[in-house]
């Protein structure tokens, strides 16, 4: 029996390939070139190599899902809700949208003839009186992906290489003896590399005489970061890291922040090995290996030894453990984050602000007794009630502090998951966690606390912990074997991190 399709791409011009959407999140999708063709639940129209957002189309799918919607819509521009609407309201504010933001219930589709032919036609864009009598709802998010800025590549360079400084300054550099420094380059911003800084320090006290080089948005893809990725004897990045420039014989790199996540993310590979390049094969794997990993768990360990051969080493090694044990022994901890002694403390950690629960009806019944703040694993905006604090800094303090952590799957329930407190999770969807994404843990079986299916299931387990909080369901009987796939603080992360760069080199 061939796989079910979820969603199909329908391309309304020919092409020979479908590439363009092979790095979309959603497993189960197909793309074909007319409407007769598709076996999908879901339809979406758009023109070959179309930039889609890489999680559109499962976000789109199961915000239709959850409203029972005919048609749902991406944002295009206006005020835009996670909700089913009544098709008159989203005419006045909305008179057309673009063919290619719309997902159509394939069944409601097909009875709609003339507007499959506007589609099929290719049209930019369709009046919302095409969809007079269907069932619409809206998301917040973007439907076409941001561009991404080309950076510089000295084996892409064409014609004189003054062309192009960044190109011009590792061309110089590669040149020159490598130094005796360490460059930090952390693609973007997430709460698991927050506890680099701390390394940096602990280095700086064990190598005074080695010189660190932090990477700034500011900074990246100029000379400056061309000159200095050129020079340097040791490269830290995390796994999002993009080889701009390739890697100089004798430099080593480690990748310190690998941050894995509970649940599958990508068609076949999970976000942290899948890039734009490639469906089937880690992007990484194309330009050169890692010299060092950094596996914050066994767990973390297993899963990456399993994923790749292109790693050196592997260091079981957690950082960012290492800080939430010495923010553990802080007496003064509450005091500098600015907690309220009076109520407990409860972390909700979100994968994504996307995915992220509406926690508003939390926080009017228990605000009272109970201080919620906000942590994202890739520090994007969440939408939280007043009163509500989202943090991006500190968080190895934050989870040492917190009395409970509630989570949608964030790569940080790992790390919370060493201090044996009480869970959480909410999975709205399990259609989608486990058909669409998978889990590298069946986490109905070992996690030490409660899962919940919605916002209202997640009031109620948050009131019978207040109520007893020595009875939260799974707790006791699963907290030290969870402990252990999280492994423990070995309070000397950067000494075997230190130790297994120098080997390498």
């Amino acid at each position: 029996m061939s796989e079910s399709v979820d969603v199909s791409l329908v391309l309304i011009k020919p092409a020979e390939t479908d590439g363009a959407f092979a790095d979309q999140t959603l497993r189960n999708i197909e793309v074909v070139s007319s409407l007769d063709e598709a076996r999908g639940t879901w339809v979406m129209f758009a023109p070959p190599f179309f930039g889609y957002e890489r999680h559109i189309l499962k976000n789109l799918m199961l915000a239709a899902e959850s409203t029972h919607a005919d048609v749902v819509v991406g944002a295009v521009k206006g005020p835009w809700v996670p909700i089913e609407i009544d098709p008159a309201d989203f005419a006045a504010v909305h008179s057309q949208v673009p063919s290619t933001h719309a997902m159509f219930r394939a069944s409601w589709l097909k009875e709609q003839s003339e507007l499959t032919s506007l589609l099929m036609s290719g049209a930019d864009a369709l009046h919302t009186s095409a969809l007079m009598g269907a069932r619409i709802g809206t998301i917040p998010q973007d439907v076409v992906a941001k561009p991404m800025k080309k950076a510089a590549n000295p084996k892409n360079a064409k014609g004189s290489p003054f062309k192009n400084m960044p190109t011009l300054g590792y061309f110089i550099a590669k040149y020159l003896p490598l130094k005796n420094e360490v460059l930090f380059d952390v693609e973007g911003d997430r709460a698991v590399d927050t506890a680099l800084p701390a390394l940096a320090a602990q280095w700086k006290q064990l190598n005074p005489g080695v010189k660190q080089r932090w990477i700034t948005p500011k900074l990246r893809d100029t000379w400056t970061h061309a000159w200095h990725l050129g020079r340097a004897k040791y490269l830290v990045t995390n796994e999002v890291f993009l080889n701009r420039i390739p890697k100089r014989e004798g430099q080593v790199m480690a990748v310190a922040g690998v941050g894995i996540p509970v649940l599958r993310v990508g068609r076949d590979n999970p976000d942290w090995v899948l890039q734009p390049t490639s469906e089937r094969r880690p992007a990484w794997s194309q330009v050169g290996r890692w010299d060092v990993a950094i596996a914050a768990s066994p767990f973390a360990e297993q899963v990456l030894r399993s994923s790749t051969a292109y790693v050196s080493e592997v260091v079981q090694a957690s950082p960012f453990a290492d800080t939430m044990s010495d923010a553990l022994a802080d007496k003064d901890l509450a005091t500098r984050l600015g907690i309220d002694p009076a109520r407990k403390l409860v972390v909700c950690a979100f994968f994504t602000s996307q995915s992220a629960p509406d926690i508003a009806a939390l926080h009017e019944r228990f605000g009272h007794e109970v201080q919620f703040v906000g942590v994202t694993d890739d520090c994007s905006i969440l939408r939280l009630p007043a009163g509500v604090q989202q943090v991006a800094t500190d968080i190895p303090n934050w989870l040492a502090a917190a009395d409970v952590l509630i989570t949608d799957w964030s790569a940080l329930l790992m790390e919370f998951g060493r201090l044996q407190r009480p869970i959480i999770g909410i999975e709205s969807n399990r259609l989608d966690v486990v058909r669409r994404r998978g889990t590298y843990l069946d986490l109905s079986s070992v996690l030490p606390g409660q899962i919940v299916e919605d916002e209202a299931e997640l009031v109620e387990a948050v009131a019978a912990w207040l109520q007893d909080s020595t009875s939260v369901l799974n707790h006791a009987d699963r907290k030290a074997q969870f402990a252990e796939l999280c492994g423990a603080s070995t309070g000397d992360s950067a000494q075997r991190i230190w130790a297994a760069m120098v080997s390498q080199s």
